[in-house]
């Protein structure tokens, strides 16, 4: 269900669907008219592979997002789009002071990417946009800024050891997680699923993706193939070698490995 305070007033241009397929599935008005060849529909399929599913979220909320906000100012609905220099920037000083200037960025670059998909014309005053993102980011509340975090170390990761039951099935998985991500300084995004409905072969790591490779000095290091990542859309390696202490990721990795004994293709850190 929408948040009661971002809930648009129904329409048949925007049917209920989850926020990764607002994009796709909220059309502009007026409808354009049908292409008999289908050509539209798959040069549309081909432009949405283009972006993440993370990045489809934050689209699709920031055009809930918009819309809403066209609702509450009475705005025709032929009159949102193509959107105005003067519309967008009514849009961005609406939100300045309520939310971070990264959120409201993205939510220009979520109607920007919604004009692109539905081939309207892009027509924003930039040097305009640039002074209200800039008032934006001054405005932003204290709450919509994360505050600056003291960094991971070996100290605190051994302490978490020291809080865990290395028994348990969840807690060794958790674990071999943890230094891997720290010793590979990989993202957390890049070894976990958001949900556990959401794990996908080509997009998350495997035990298929895992070997191991020694060099001629006998130096034995893991390698781990991430099939995609945010930043490399084809994949790249990351890799990690043994440790002292308690935050070994190889001795933990070898741990989860023995006890949940994952298929090859199932989630690596599976448990």
């Amino acid at each position: 269900p929408y948040k009661p305070s971002l809930t648009p007033f129904p329409s048949a241009l925007r049917p209920h669907v989850l926020a990764k397929h607002r994009l796709v599935n909220w059309i502009p008005a007026p409808l354009p008219p049908p292409n008999p060849l289908d050509a539209e529909d798959r040069v549309r399929q081909v432009l949405i592979a283009g972006w993440d599913e993370s990045t489809l979220n934050v689209y699709g909320t920031g055009l809930l997002t918009f819309h809403v906000f066209c609702d509450y100012k009475e705005i025709d609905e032929v009159n949102r789009t193509p959107i105005s220099p003067d519309l967008l920037s009514l849009f961005i000083a609406a939100l300045a002071g309520t939310y971070s200037a990264s959120s409201i960025a993205n939510y220009v670059a979520g109607l920007k990417a919604w004009h692109i998909l539905n081939k309207l014309d892009w027509r924003v005053n930039d040097d305009e946009v640039k002074v209200l993102m800039r008032a934006a980011q001054k405005t932003a509340p204290p709450t919509a800024k994360r505050p600056k975090r003291t960094p991971f170390t070996t100290t605190i990761i051994s302490t978490i050891h020291d809080h865990l039951n290395m028994r348990n099935p969840l807690h060794i998985a958790v674990y071999a997680c943890l230094t891997t991500a720290f010793y590979a300084t990989a993202r957390l995004g890049e070894l976990t699923v958001p949900n556990l409905n959401a794990f996908n072969s080509a997009v998350h790591p495997t035990r298929a993706n895992l070997e191991d490779v020694t060099d001629r000095s006998g130096n034995k290091t893991t390698i781990l193939h991430l099939p995609k990542s945010k930043t490399s859309p084809t994949g790249e390696d990351i890799y990690w070698t043994k440790q002292s202490g308690l935050t070994d990721p190889v001795t933990a990795l070898e741990a989860h490995l023995d006890r949940n004994n994952p298929p090859a293709d199932a989630h690596l850190f599976a448990y």
